[in-house]
């Protein structure tokens, strides 16, 4: 490793992840832990919002500091249904809007 380093040949490998799963509130937690897993299990690389996000932008914010590629938000609304809302964030800017954002069982 050291040697890699002082040759300056150390790959830069950014973190990156599929998803950051993200709960509306306090409530949606536990059910946010669980999409979370169903993630994983489907073989998904995932990461949890430690808080709940109200603010939706810090949600975003921590969702590109990790290198997610989509970002699912546990809403009670969507919830009630039987949805999760799902945002891909790597999109191109001419991806039409019904592609970007989906909600799914």
């Amino acid at each position: 490793m050291e040697l890699l380093k002082d040759r300056k040949v150390w790959p830069s490998l950014p973190a990156t992840v599929d998803f950051v799963v993200a709960a509306y509130n306090a409530d949606m937690q536990g059910k946010a832990m669980n999409v979370a897993r169903r993630l994983r299990l489907a073989g998904k690389s995932v990461d949890v919002y430690p808080e709940v996000a109200r603010k939706v932008k810090k949600a975003f914010r921590y969702a590109d500091k990790v290198g997610a590629a989509k970002i699912a938000f546990v809403a009670p609304d969507e919830w009630e249904n039987g949805l999760v809302r799902i945002k891909d964030l790597r999109c191109a800017e001419d991806t039409p809007p019904e592609l970007k954002q989906v909600d799914v069982p």
